[in-house]
Order: C-alpha cells, then structure tokens, then sequence
C-alpha cells in the first residue's frame, strides 16, 4: 500500500525513470525503417539522367552525311547535260545537204515520205530512199507476195491468188517500180557490162544466119527475137538488168510489110528505112527488169532517131574509111565512136534517155591490140574482137538519171 501511495505521490521515481525507458527503444525502431529505404531509393534514380539521352541525338551524325551527299548528286546532273548539247549541232547541219537538190525543176513540186520523209519527185509512187508507198492508197491494192497492183475493190491478187492486205506495203527496191528521184546517184555510181560469152555469141548467131534460109525465112523472125532476148539478158545498164519481151509472131507481120515495101521501091526502102525500123521495133520491146507503173504496165521505150540522121551516120562512116587507112584505123574508130553515141542518146528506155561517154581514142587503141590477136591467132580471135567491142560499147553506155529506176540488188556501188 505505501507503494501505491508512494507512487500515487510522485515518490516512486525509480519506477517512473523506467517508463521512459521503455519508450524510447519502441520510437527507435520506427525512426530506423522510414530512414533505411530511403538511402536505396536514391541510387536508383541517378543512372538515368536526361542528359545522357540528349548526348547522341545533339551530334550532327545523321545531318553530315546529307549535306555531303547534295554536292555529290548536283555536279554530276550538270555535266553531262553540257556535253549532251554540243553534239546538237552537228544535227541542225545535216537538214543542209537536200537543199541544193530542191533547186532542181523535178523536186519543185516533189512529195515527201510519209514514212522516211524523203523528198521524192512530183509523180513519184514509191520512196527511193525506204521503198515504200508515198501514197498509201495503192498499199491495199498490192500483192505482198509478187507485188502485183491489182484494180480496186480486188480481194485476191489476179497474178498470184494471194490475198490482198490493206495498209502500208514495203516494196522491195529490186521488184516493182520505185519511181522515187535519187539525186545522190549519178551514170557512174553503178557500172554498165555485158556479160557474155564470145563462144555463144557467135554460135547464136550461126545458128540465125543457116537456119534461116533452109526455112525460106518463115523461122527469122523467131530466131531474130531469141538472139535479141540472149543478148539484152546479159547487158546491165548502170547496174540495171535489161529484158527483152519481143514475139516472133509481131517481127513476122512487121517484115512481111518491109518486104513488100523494099519489093515496090526496088531495095531503096531495104537499104535505107528497114534498118532504122527494126531498130525502132527492137528498142520499143526493151525495158528495165522488174519497172513497172503505177497502173502495173512497163514504161514507155522508144528509138527517136531520123532516116536523115541515120543517113548523116552512115555518110561519117564511109568518109572514115579511107581516111583509117592513112590514120592507121584511128579515124575508124571515130566513126565507130559517133555511130553508138548517135544510137545511145535516141534510145529511151521506160521514159529514161541515155548517153554515150566512150572516147575514140580508148577504142582505137583496144582495136589495135584485138587485130594484132586475130592476125596471130589466124583469124580465130575474131569471134573475141567481136564480142570485145560489144562488152566496150555497153560498158560506156548510161542513163542520164539512173536515179529514176530501182537501184541493183546485186552490183555494189563503184568504190565501195
């Protein structure tokens, strides 16, 4: 009870001490886990600062190279557009060269390709330069297999049987008619020949002479027109094949009326007129192979030649003859020369004239060395002087504008 009392009276200090005590251990522990998290806390926030973040993306690493690369991509854009306009020039000057050909009175009115753009004469149908039709109204009505131009409203081709294609038709430059003016082309861009034998000349020519008595004459006009027909398949004009489309049975009626005129005219009309008409007759049956115009015909050939003119060349030829002896045959071969340049420049063949450019003193000097040959060989090279002379004669002859015609498909051009 005095215990009681005692502390009831503030006496009992010793058990008053203790309470203090006993509460301080219990607020020491309270303080110890609000403090210890909050040393771990801080640690984990300090690796990750802004700044280490912003570090990479400031540097100019990515902004660099893309400035490097626009001088790279703009200097080469530059340059080659510089040197791809110089070369331009050369192109401006090459539409010059046609304008001296327009100058010509054939390409006033000429016509243009509508393919190539070529320029072509007035009456041209096919391009010379690309070989096609200039007006394309004619491509439906040719044959792409013969190259036949057939009527209008044909179906079938009436040559071939084959079936007619509308459109553009490419006509190849050897086959039908390229009536284009090729002015770069000049009588010595292809060369002229005669390519036959002297062997077959002269047995062609044997067999027309025997066998045409031993028929009473009924078979010369056939044999005639073979030996025409031989002879113009081998001439070549400025590289051009010649052909011959003359009939025994036409020759026949014409000479059957020659010779009752040289009958009435006592031989007059055989000596003077005959030759010239057969010359006429000859020349009239002679064309370009493979020409033909616009309406699917041959073109025109003619001899143009006079009786009196005829006469004026045979009067050369005998006033040269005793003047050869004395020239030592030169003068010989002037007549020679005269007799085909008068001949070459009457003949017109499909619409085109001709020339003779041989010189008598080229002839005079192939005469002297062939007669040599016959002397030496006993007269067996005759058959070879005579051909000779022909194959010089056809060499030197041209047409004036082989422009007018299909080029060769065969010969190249002299030089290249």
């Amino acid at each position: 009870m005095e215990n009681d009392q005692s502390f009831q009276n503030g006496q009992g200090v010793t058990t008053g001490q203790q309470a203090p005590q006993f509460v301080q251990p219990a607020q020491q522990p309270m303080q110890q886990p609000q403090f210890a998290p909050q040393q771990p806390v801080q640690p984990a926030q300090q690796p990750t600062p802004q700044p280490v973040y912003q570090q990479p993306v400031q540097q100019s690493v990515y902004q660099q190279p893309a400035q490097q690369v626009q001088p790279v991509y703009q200097q080469p854009v530059q340059q080659p557009v510089q040197q791809q306009y110089a070369p331009a020039q050369p192109v401006v000057q090459y539409a010059q060269p046609p304008q001296p050909v327009a100058q010509s009175p054939r390409l006033v009115n000429g016509k243009n390709c509508a393919y190539c753009g070529t320029l072509n004469v007035a009456d041209a149908v096919y391009c010379y330069n690309c070989g096609n039709y200039i007006d394309p109204a004619y491509a439906a009505r040719t044959c792409q297999t013969c190259h036949m131009l057939n009527a209008p409203g044909v179906a079938y081709c009436v040559k071939c049987g084959s079936t007619l294609a509308a459109g553009r038709q490419a006509m190849p430059a050897q086959q039908g008619a390229v009536m284009g003016y090729n002015p770069a082309e000049t009588p010595d861009t292809y060369e002229s020949s005669y390519d036959g034998g002297a062997v077959s000349n002269f047995l062609h020519l044997l067999v027309v002479f025997l066998f045409s008595p031993l028929t009473l004459f009924l078979a010369m006009p056939a044999l005639v027109c073979w030996y025409f027909r031989w002879e113009t398949s081998h001439v070549r004009i400025n590289g051009r094949q010649l052909e011959f489309d003359g009939k025994g049975i036409q020759l026949f009626g014409k000479l059957v009326l020659w010779s009752f005129l040289t009958i009435i005219t006592i031989g007059l009309y055989g000596i003077f007129r005959m030759p010239l008409n057969l010359q006429r007759w000859r020349t009239s049956h002679t064309h370009v192979a493979g020409y033909r115009t616009p309406e699917g015909n041959k073109g025109e050939s003619k001899f143009d030649g006079s009786i009196f003119g005829l006469w004026g060349v045979n009067i050369v030829r005998v006033l040269c003859l005793p003047l050869s002896i004395i020239t030592l045959g030169y003068m010989g071969a002037v007549s020679k020369r005269y007799r085909y340049a008068w001949f070459a420049k009457r003949k017109i063949y499909d619409g085109q004239t001709m020339k003779f450019d041989g010189t008598s003193g080229q002839l005079w000097g192939k005469r002297i060395v062939w007669l040599l040959l016959t002397i030496i060989t006993i007269g067996i090279y005759t058959a070879w002087m005579m051909n000779n002379v022909k194959k010089w004669r056809y060499k030197h002859t041209k047409f004036t504008a082989p422009g007018m015609f299909p080029a060769p498909a065969i010969q190249q051009p002299l030089g290249k």
